[in-house]
Order: C-alpha cells, then structure tokens, then sequence
C-alpha cells in the first residue's frame, strides 16, 4: 500500500519555529507541489511577526524547544496566530508537553522532520475550530484532549503521545471507521513502516485497556479487516 494525498486547494503559508533547519526535510519545490509554502524561523519574535503580517499563515513550533519556554512560546503563539497552531513531536517529546500544548489551544500535532505529504494531510484531518473541546464518551470511555487522558470507567489508561493520537482519532470518528491510510498519515516520510507502526500503537492500545478493564482490548477497539479499526459501542 502507498500512501497518497491530493495537493491542498489554493496556496498555505506554514511558518515553522525549530531551533535549527533539520526539522524540515523536503525541499521547498516538493511543498510547494503540494500547495504549502514553507517559512523557517529559529527566533519566537521573527515567527510571530511572520504570522501577524499574514493571519492566514499556520505556525508549526517544534517540541525541542526547553519546556518550561515551550509553555511560555505556545501561549503567546496561540493568542498571536489567526489560524492554527500546531505542536511538531520528535522521538523525544513527551505526554505533559504534549498535554500542555492542547490546553494552551493547540490545535494539533505533527511528527518531525517535515515532509510535504505529511503535512498535507496533517492539514486534511485538522479538527473544525468550532468543534467541542470537551471529553469525548463512549460507554465507559473518556478521552479528554484538553487533558490529553483517557478514562475507562474513571481508571486512568496510560498512553504515549502516539497512542493517545491514534485514541482520540478513533473517538473522534465514532461510530464510524478510520481508514488505515489516515491513521498511518502521520508516519509518512519517516524510516519506518507507516502501516506497521499503526499495528504496533493499535496493540499497545489494546493491551493497556485490557490492564483496566480485564477485557480484551479487541473488544474495544475493532479491527475493520484490511481498511481500518473503529471503536465498539
């Protein structure tokens, strides 16, 4: 299976936020093919004056950042920026300061390095600004972005950033499936096998709802053969 995306519709500025240029790794005429003009700035105030000079630009902030700046960066990134803000993740990153990003009304993530295709369809799945930020239920299940934790009967179930991604994707589609190709977006252009990695988080998912609720984690999240998983209930 080959993981395609059409280019996005008219032209979308991003202005990217990393401490140096090694998060980005296609070149400027592959976003550009996609429709994504591409902006690089290693200083807060030079990303800002970017996006308030154009309202409709999006700014991606990479976790690299120190934490305790990072909370500080995304506050006022997220006030500053009259579109979406999104939190680029690298193998380091962490629950908390992923946590932290989507209470700060961060609308997103995105995996490190940048490659046009990946955030192209970053872009494609970004939740409508006037979606509820609210817990999502189902059954037994919470998800809760603005805490970045999911709940099954109140009991806390651990999860990486990874994890809990895929999680509320699921929930956020309930009752309908969420195709493979979509899931496995969000590994395109890295060393891995996208589809794999989707396998391996769908297992370590399953396996820590069976720590909580003493069922198998199959119950809960439904494998759609060959297409996709969805959530039961």
């Amino acid at each position: 299976m080959t993981l395609t995306v059409e280019p996005l519709v008219g032209s979308t500025r991003v202005v990217v936020l990393a401490p140096d240029g090694r998060v980005v790794r296609d070149q400027a005429a592959e976003f550009h093919r996609f429709g994504i003009s591409i902006v690089l700035r290693q200083d807060i105030l030079a990303a800002l004056t970017e996006v308030v000079h154009d309202p409709t630009a999006m700014l991606v902030v990479s976790a690299d950042i120190p934490c305790q700046e990072l909370r500080d960066v995304l506050d006022v990134a997220v006030a500053t920026c009259g579109s979406s803000v999104l939190l680029g993740l690298t193998a380091t990153t962490d629950t908390g300061a992923v946590g932290a990003a989507l209470r700060a009304g961060v609308r997103s993530t995105v995996d490190l390095p940048l490659t046009a295709e990946r955030l192209a369809r970053t872009f494609r799945a970004l939740p409508a600004k006037a979606a509820s930020t609210g817990p999502i239920m189902i059954g037994n299940l919470t998800v809760d972005a603005a805490r970045h934790r999911i709940d099954w009967a109140g009991a806390p179930v651990e999860a990486s950033p990874r994890e809990f991604a895929v999680m509320l994707q699921l929930a956020q589609n309930h009752p309908h499936m969420v195709a493979l190709d979509e899931l496995a977006a969000g590994y395109q252009g890295s060393s891995v096998d996208p589809y794999a990695s989707v396998r391996v988080v769908i297992n370590h998912l399953r396996s820590r709802i069976a720590q909580v609720t003493g069922a198998r984690g199959t119950a809960i999240i439904e494998t759609v053969r060959g297409v996709g998983y969805r959530l039961a209930g």
